[in-house]
């Protein structure tokens, strides 16, 4: 059997809350108070899509963020009261996913939901640490994981990300001595994205594919040349190759 309210009390009819804050999706309680007996519930303005049980005064917000919706109890004396709801946008984490290297720092933020929010790291393979207030993230020592941020606001509501930890980023060889045209195959390892070789120091006139590390001294010799490897993050690792 479903319940109907049945209230007799001095004074007007209200209704309780008034005004009211919640998520799409979300549910609200509205209760008559005074006026006459037999509430019945029903919709004003319905901006959400959101709905309403007619006896119990169940509300249920619909998907449309930003808006009020204007909910109404009558008793059977045909008196009326009307309460507000605002549909607040959901609690969004900002980035949703990330890639970094062992140690990296990533700063999270958050909007939506009801502000007051707390970060957290539930999920954490990489042995991180966050700062419950401001967001800070910084990768653990544990590469070849990922770990899962979370931020929660002042109702319990939340929203996830998750952060990749990978190994720092490494070249190889990391030294070589050779003759003038000699061919030397760097490779790296490490690093988030796409990778990029270099030669930011070239005293002998070599030459670098920058997708594969394929390397070749110039004619110059007497000299060393530096051979980088660069990350999408701008994080490099740098090699010598005495000519």
């Amino acid at each position: 059997r479903i319940p109907v309210f049945r209230v007799v009390a001095r004074g007007g009819l209200d209704i309780v809350p008034k005004v009211a804050e919640t998520l799409p999706g979300g549910d609200v309680i509205f209760v008559g108070v005074g006026g006459g007996e037999s509430y019945r519930y029903g919709m004003v303005s319905n901006k959400s899509g959101g709905s309403i049980d007619a006896v119990t005064g169940a509300y249920r917000a619909g998907d449309v963020i930003g808006v009020t919706d204007v909910v109404e109890v009558r008793d059977e004396a045909g008196n009326s009261a009307q309460g507000r709801v605002k549909i607040l946008p959901p609690i969004v984490l900002k980035p949703a996913a990330e890639i970094v290297m062992t140690g990296a720092a990533v700063t999270f933020t958050a909007t939506g939901g009801f502000g007051d929010y707390v970060f957290s790291v539930p999920k954490n393979p990489s042995g991180s640490k966050i700062n419950p207030s401001s967001g800070l993230y910084t990768a653990g020592a544990a590469a070849g994981f990922t770990d899962v941020v979370r931020v929660t606001d002042a109702r319990g509501n939340y929203a996830e990300g998750s952060v990749e930890v990978r190994s720092a980023l490494a070249i190889t060889p990391k030294t070589e001595t050779v003759l003038t045209g000699a061919k030397v195959s760097f490779t790296a390892t490490g690093g988030v994205g796409v990778l990029k070789f270099s030669i930011p120091v070239n005293k002998s006139g070599a030459t670098i594919d920058a997708a594969t590390g394929a390397y070749t001294a110039g004619s110059t010799g007497g000299g060393a040349d530096t051979v980088r490897v660069t990350d999408e993050d701008g994080n490099t690792a740098d090699a010598t190759v005495q000519v």
